[in-house]
């Protein structure tokens, strides 16, 4: 029980530093969605 419990908290961190990662560098986001269709 304790290991799923360290599962989504680890889980829940990682999307949060993801979602502060991609506030903070908003360009790169275009950057990446504009170069993907391209490729």
């Amino acid at each position: 029980m304790k290991k799923i419990v360290l599962v989504l908290l680890a889980a829940a961190g990682i999307i949060l530093a993801k979602k502060k990662l991609d506030q903070s560098n908003p360009e790169k986001g275009h950057w990446a969605a504009a170069t993907d269709k391209v490729n």
